[in-house]
């Protein structure tokens, strides 16, 4: 599911403040949108270790500061 589409379905026409989003379901559209639908996970992981490993992408792939950690890291 689309992020806009999502908002359609939740956003309260009373309220001018955005409808409450799930953790989980917050992380999935970040997963979705920025490492693209192609993107999966191979192993067998629990939900929280699926949670890392996208946190981990997304980090790597849009953050230079965290890349240099883990230059930092590896040696």
């Amino acid at each position: 599911m689309k992020f806009s589409k999502w908002l359609d379905n939740n956003w309260q026409k009373d309220n001018m403040f955005p409808p409450p989003l799930d953790p989980q379901e917050a992380l999935i559209f970040l997963q979705q949108y920025l490492l693209g639908e192609d993107w999966y996970i191979v192993n067998p992981l629990s939900t929280a270790q699926a949670n890392c490993e996208v946190v981990h992408d997304i980090l790597y792939k849009y953050s230079k500061k965290f890349r240099k950690e883990m230059k930092k890291e590896e040696k």
